[in-house]
């Protein structure tokens, strides 16, 4: 859609729009960094992630993004990420596990199943202590609630703590997870006191949200559209589970807008000029629908049609250029992995009817409740052959 103001803010909704601010990873247009909005004051821990840094601070000054992504990011390259299958797998059998043992035949697929594998899965991968589960989604959960990361206030007052303590262990006995590899940066002096903590639950943060979000939203979207039996034909069938995923990310867009400021007078190709100093929303949700871009293609259906069939499919979910989401490897990681795992083991697994349903908008937009079924008897013999 056409360029709108709302309160000050500047709303982009077209790709071409949205791509051309993604891509200025030089700063000349926009920029990320919170510095262009912050007065330097302490924010909360996950502000301090390089999520909300730039090549370039307000004031022209180098920024801090490339330095601190380049700590993690083999990480999360994808032969990396492809060797930390069978650990997904692992965490998605424990939970299908306490999901059968209950015998009640139906779980909430958000409570019981997405989220908790999402933060078992970076929790697993930073090094925190999984007998802290509980203790590190009740912290973490609130920051999806927020329509953006300039209202989060401060952290919980024993995160900070928590952490030191983390560190402190870690320094003791040391492993091979990224926290030890961040504690290594930092006893190096590549990294500040704040940007350690920071990037620590940063991370915890966006590898619960974003790929949490993403897994509710698969089944949802498969289950609403009736195709979850043919997601079930299709297990061994990368190709199809690849691109079921990739239209799963493009019409259910997780993280459904990012903001930037503009630094310099900015006039668009459709002749609107947004003025320096203001601030931009950029909707990749609505991006991903553009008719200019998703439309006109023979092979493929409207964009507001989900097609698991779409070829090619241009989405902007996890952003481009030098900004890109780190995680991005890992997010289709959890959601196949998790879709061979349940469909194989849940028998009949499906949405419940007139039972409860929610949503959330606001930093993350996805599903945060739905009521599955499966055939408990043939989960039970399955899972005990």
């Amino acid at each position: 859609g056409p360029v709108f103001v709302e309160d000050g803010v500047v709303h982009l909704r077209r790709y071409r729009d949205v791509e051309r601010v993604l891509l200025d990873g030089d700063c000349e247009e926009f920029n990320q960094d919170a510095s262009c909005w912050s007065r330097g004051e302490r924010l909360n821990l996950a502000m301090h992630f390089f999520w909300l840094t730039a090549r370039r601070r307000a004031d022209g000054s180098p920024g801090r993004h490339d330095a601190l992504r380049t700590i993690v990011e083999p990480y999360f390259r994808p032969r990396a990420v492809e060797n930390l299958a069978p650990m997904v797998r692992a965490h998605a059998l424990d939970l299908i596990r306490r999901i059968v043992a209950k015998g009640t035949g139906e779980f909430d697929m958000a409570r019981e199943l997405a989220y908790p594998l999402a933060l078992r899965t970076i929790m697993s991968m930073i090094g925190l202590p999984l007998e802290r589960e509980d203790w590190v989604r009740e912290r973490v959960e609130p920051i999806g609630q927020l329509s953006n990361f300039h209202e989060a206030g401060l952290e919980a007052p024993d995160v900070e703590g928590f952490l030191w303590d983390l560190i402190r262990s870690r320094r003791a006995h040391p492993g091979d997870r990224l926290v030890d590899v961040l504690i290594a940066s930092w006893e190096q002096g590549a990294l500040s006191d704040l940007e350690l903590l920071g990037y620590i639950w940063g991370l915890a943060v966006g590898g619960y949200h974003d790929p949490g979000t993403n897994l509710a939203n698969s089944f949802c979207l498969l289950d609403e559209f009736g195709l979850l039996d043919e997601a079930r034909a299709h297990l061994d069938d990368e190709l199809w589970l690849r691109r079921a995923g990739e239209e799963i990310l493009r019409m259910g867009t997780p993280f459904p807008s990012g903001y930037r400021t503009a630094v310099a007078d900015v006039t668009l190709d459709c002749g609107f000029t947004i003025p320096a100093g203001s601030p931009v929303r950029l909707w990749f949700s609505a991006a991903n629908r553009d008719e200019a871009v998703n439309g006109g293609n023979p092979k493929a259906s409207s964009p507001e049609v989900f097609d698991v069939t779409r070829r090619p499919n241009r989405h902007l979910t996890f952003g481009k250029g030098v900004y890109r989401c780190v995680g991005a490897e890992l997010a289709r990681l959890e959601a196949h992995v998790a879709l061979q795992t349940v469909l194989a083991a849940l028998p009949g697994v499906h949405m419940a009817q007139n039972r409860p349903f929610a949503r959330r908008a606001g930093i993350d937009d996805g599903v945060i409740q739905a009521t599955f079924r499966f055939d408990q008897s043939t989960a039970e013999k399955q899972l005990s052959a």
